[in-house]
């Protein structure tokens, strides 16, 4: 066997300081390979991709047996997917649980207002969402309903679809979805004079102009 020369025969001023053991072109090498037929945002989204699992293979020093671990998790979802019909996408219950779907929900639709009244802010569908809901008119009852009832819509303005939160219920901090806003936090109000309701409040949502892009940043 032999050994490292102990002098590669470069002189040590000549040598670009390298700031991890790892090959500092091998990221870069990957995203290289990518052909002239990959689609301006294809090469953005996936070379970002890419650098962000390489950067963080690097950071936590990924092991092979922990890299297998993620394979077979991935393998495990889909396996689920296929021998359930297509009709348990845990895949997407994975996002939610990570945050993911949330932050792609405010990034489709978050407006920040130049005039300081925000749009109000919107909220995922979650897993119970059904496109064929029954429309109900104002003052239905919606109990034991597990389709959303919170999209508000106008033919001049860009729709809404949110929920609103008790603001003493105590999961708000612990939402496994990670979807509860300061502005979609409520105060209900006793209502006197209702047989069929204890509890009232006032809301207003607030939609955005279809062409209203909102504050730059």
């Amino acid at each position: 066997m032999s050994s490292l020369p102990s002098n590669t025969g470069v002189s040590n001023a000549a040598q670009a300081p390298q700031s991890s053991r790892f090959d500092p072109t091998f990221t870069q090498h990957c995203l290289d390979t990518m052909g002239t037929n990959v689609t301006p945002r294809n090469r953005q989204v996936l070379g970002a991709l890419i650098r962000h699992i390489h950067d963080f293979s690097r950071e936590v020093e990924l092991t092979i047996d922990e890299w297998m671990a993620g394979v077979r998790f991935v393998n495990e979802l889909g396996k689920i997917y296929v021998e359930s019909g297509k009709t348990r996408n845990e895949t997407h219950r994975i996002s939610d649980i990570l945050g993911l779907e949330t932050l792609v929900d405010e990034i489709a639709h978050k407006i920040v207002s130049d005039t300081g009244v925000d749009p109000t802010s919107s909220a995922i569908l979650g897993p119970f969402w059904s496109p064929n809901a029954p429309f109900r008119e104002n003052g239905g009852t919606i109990i034991q309903n597990p389709a959303p009832t919170g999209r508000v819509t106008h033919e001049n303005y860009k729709g809404c679809t949110t929920q609103l939160y008790p603001k003493d219920d105590p999961w708000l901090a612990t939402d496994t979805v990670f979807a509860v806003k300061d502005d979609l936090v409520v105060d209900f109000k006793p209502l006197q004079g209702d047989d069929k309701a204890e509890l009232e409040l006032e809301y207003n949502v607030i939609l955005a102009p279809k062409d209203y892009k909102g504050k730059e940043f």
